[in-house]
């Protein structure tokens, strides 16, 4: 089996209790793998840890956000970061340790199966999680409204633990997916569902986060699943003239430049007025500034 041009990326946030045992975890069992982290402006020493890794794995990469944009503009990096430097695959996950680096060879195994995305399920056979009481229940009930939703046959929506075929990848606007919260997830999976691509999944155990506190705010079950609720009544596209920008961003300089839709939160969340855009207009997002552009 050809593994081909694979990254690993995550996105972190004041991760500075977990991220060295998982980048030191993913360097030794993994050390042909190239890793990316994308921070969303860490206040603890989460980016001196990674700098530390960095000196024994050179495969290791990082990106400081210029401010917090949110978990899907991190995991828009890193889509952008893949397309642009021409992997095979990309394969995303937790930084708190609750995905275990090891299952990643869950995912290696479907390789030659030639899968688009495969999502790395607890509630599949084989596949376990730490959860318990309400937390489980509500998890469970959400992934089983997602399947009737978004359909494709997964027992799990809202993981981050994935492996996309990033040719397959570049084909999806996911500038247009419209969360900047942890809906991003299953709108992801069902933009791939929409558009025809194939989607599959592999069993893992689903563990704690050993050190820190979770950064899911509170109120986000209830905006997830009004995301949800949303989804039949939206339209993922493919194959847009908006996906990838190849331009630099004016104000970093970046390239982490993607086309969304006027209308997608990362246009409603911001002033308008201070970007010059124009009504009914093309409109570049920076994933790594947050600038806007016509």
């Amino acid at each position: 089996m050809t593994l081909g041009k694979i990254l690993v990326a995550t996105a972190t946030l004041n991760e500075s209790n977990n991220i060295s045992e998982l980048l030191s975890e993913l360097s030794s069992t993994y050390p042909a793998l190239d890793i990316l982290i994308v921070d969303g402006g860490s206040s603890d020493n989460t980016i001196a840890q990674v700098v530390a890794e960095q000196v024994k794995n050179q495969n290791i990469n990082y990106i400081v956000q210029e401010k917090r944009l949110g978990i899907a503009s991190a995991h828009l990096l890193a889509y952008k970061y893949a397309i642009t430097n021409k992997y095979d695959y990309l394969i995303t996950m937790d930084a708190d340790l609750s995905h275990d680096p090891k299952e990643i060879t869950n995912f290696l195994k479907k390789l030659d199966n030639k899968i688009d995305l495969i999502v790395g399920s607890r509630y599949c056979a084989g596949g376990a999680t730490d959860n318990s009481g309400y937390r489980y229940w509500i998890s469970k009930g959400a992934n089983v409204l997602a399947a009737r939703i978004i359909g494709g046959k997964l027992s799990e929506y809202t993981t981050s633990f994935r492996m996309f075929r990033v040719e397959s990848l570049s084909q999806i606007d996911t500038g247009l997916i419209d969360s900047k919260g942890y809906s991003f997830f299953f709108r992801v999976i069902n933009a791939f569902v929409k558009s025809g691509f194939s989607v599959g999944e592999v069993p893992i155990h689903f563990n704690e986060r050993k050190h820190g506190k979770s950064k899911i705010p509170k109120f986000e079950i209830i905006r997830s699943l009004v995301q949800l609720l949303r989804i039949p009544f939206t339209n993922p596209r493919i194959n847009s003239q908006l996906i990838h920008s190849y331009e630099n961003c004016d104000k970093c300089r970046s390239n982490f430049v993607i086309g969304v839709n006027r209308n997608s939160s990362h246009v409603r969340d911001q002033d308008e007025s201070k970007f010059g855009i124009v009504p009914n207009s093309n409109i570049t997002y920076c994933c790594k500034c947050g600038k806007l552009k016509n």
